[in-house]
């Protein structure tokens, strides 16, 4: 048809030549035909073609039409040319390849949730932080041990008001009975209507940071404390120290 000029080429440089110079692998002619023999027809086929040079990913409609006599007569079809939409689905895949592995390898807990609190999702790190089977999690609302329950009540009214919170710390008891300092970033999703849908977010770990903090207050207490009984040594000497003075 004249739509052939799609392929920058002209109905009179096709017209007359087996078609299969136009495969780049003479293999794929050989099964389509094969298709064709068993079926009497193929639909959605993809093949590469190369024309003028330039290969193209095709998709092939194609039947056997027969004569009165119910033999083989000739072939009709199209073909047309689904490059992008394979580039674009590999493109996709690579994509996907690459976000399962940042998914996967995620330090962070990430999270999503039913809007009443029902997991419906946990990425792979929850079970290394939380010492707790995933699948134990997901479709419930109500597995985490919170060290202070008043935390989970904030949080959902930090959603409830401003529809996202960062940097919330809070405490859980993890599968092994052990405290689990947790910092929380969580956003309500929306719909293109602006209803909320449900609740994602990211939970990191801060077990570290938490102990250290810990450590910084003790310090801070004991040199405290010491610098009140250096306050009160000082004191009790100025106090001995002017005493004589005052007797004589």
């Amino acid at each position: 048809s004249p739509s052939c000029t799609y392929f920058k080429i002209n109905q009179d440089e096709i017209i007359g030549k087996p078609i299969e110079e136009f495969y780049l692998n003479p293999a794929d002619r050989e099964a389509v035909l094969q298709e064709l023999m068993q079926n009497g027809e193929i639909k959605e086929y993809d093949v590469k073609f190369s024309i003028k040079n330039k290969t193209y990913t095709v998709s092939i409609n194609s039947k056997i039409t027969f004569d009165q006599n119910n033999e083989p007569e000739f072939i009709i079809g199209s073909f047309r040319d689904i490059s992008a939409r394979i580039q674009a689905e590999q493109n996709l895949k690579i994509s996907e390849a690459k976000f399962r592995s940042i998914y996967e390898n995620f330090e962070d807990v990430y999270y999503k949730t039913e809007l009443d609190g029902t997991v419906i999702d946990l990425s792979p790190s929850f079970e290394r932080n939380f010492k707790i089977k995933a699948s134990d999690v997901i479709g419930t609302s109500n597995s985490f041990t919170y060290c202070n329950p008043e935390d989970r009540k904030a949080m959902s009214y930090l959603l409830e008001k401003n529809g996202n919170f960062s940097d919330f710390d809070t405490r859980y008891i993890d599968g092994e009975g052990n405290i689990l300092a947790i910092s929380i970033n969580s956003r309500t999703v929306c719909d293109s209507n602006g209803e909320p849908i449900y609740v994602e977010g990211t939970m990191r770990n801060i077990n570290e940071r938490s102990i250290m903090q810990e450590e910084m207050l003790a310090k801070n207490r004991t040199l405290e404390f010491q610098n009140t009984e250096l306050e009160q040594f000082a004191y009790i000497a100025s106090h001995d120290l002017q005493e004589p003075l005052i007797t004589v």
